[in-house]
């Protein structure tokens, strides 16, 4: 006859486990902390602001016509598209290593970031790097040579909005979310530990009672041998 699963007696189980448990869930948590602490190196982000604009630069007409919005909108989507480009970066990489020889195209793309700003012609571009000096270099870099694009056409124009001094070098590294790295490894360890005491609960076949004797043999309890213990 199969056990019938009792839900007080599993919380009953799972209370007298309750030490192993707690040790676990904490054993999980605290190595998840310091294998994090150990592998993650500090980085520091720096960022700036690029207007894309379809008006030809001097222009006395203020005012932008819808046609004028679109096109400015499908200018910073391009120059979007070219500054996340391997020639773009390539070109900025090359003026970066007279500084730092390290810089290659490739270690600048996988950590760079350009978003549009919704509904403008700002591009936000955010670069990251171990040095902070650094990553406020390459976003000083790729601003300057945006706006030299030689691809935009109709008197389109990339303007940076920060200079190279209004970008101050981040003195504080970015959140690596570690403690919530370390809370969802604890979560996993309280997940296993109170799985395996659910398990071992049902594979125990021991017999502890009355209603055992019924639920496996289905015959009935004629008495009980009380069990004293002599000192």
């Amino acid at each position: 006859m199969e056990r019938e699963l009792n839900l007080r007696e599993i919380l009953e189980a799972l209370k007298s486990k309750l030490a192993l448990i707690i040790a676990v869930t904490l054993i999980f948590g605290l190595a998840a902390y310091a294998y994090f602490s150990a592998t993650t190196t500090d980085k520091y982000s720096a960022q700036c602001r690029i207007l894309c604009s379809s008006m030809a630069s001097g222009t006395e007409d203020s005012s932008l016509s819808q046609s004028a919005i679109n096109a400015s909108q499908m200018l910073s989507k391009t120059v979007q598209s070219l500054i996340s480009s391997d020639a773009f970066l390539q070109k900025v990489a090359k003026n970066l290593q007279k500084t730092y020889p390290d810089v290659t195209s490739r270690s600048i793309a996988n950590n760079l970031h350009v978003d549009e700003v919704p509904d403008t012609f700002i591009l936000i571009v955010t670069a990251i790097s171990e040095i902070p000096e650094l990553s406020v270099a390459i976003v000083n870099e790729i601003g300057n040579v945006a706006e030299s694009l030689p691809e935009l056409l109709d008197g389109g124009k990339v303007t940076k909005f920060e200079t190279r001094e209004q970008i101050t070098v981040p003195s504080a590294p970015i959140d690596t979310r570690m403690g919530l790295k370390s809370l969802l490894a604890a979560i996993i360890g309280f997940i296993f530990i109170v799985l395996i005491v659910i398990i071992g609960y049902i594979a125990d076949d021991k017999i502890k009672n009355q209603q055992d004797i019924l639920n496996k043999y289905n015959v009935p309890v004629v008495g009980i041998i009380p069990t004293r213990y002599e000192k």
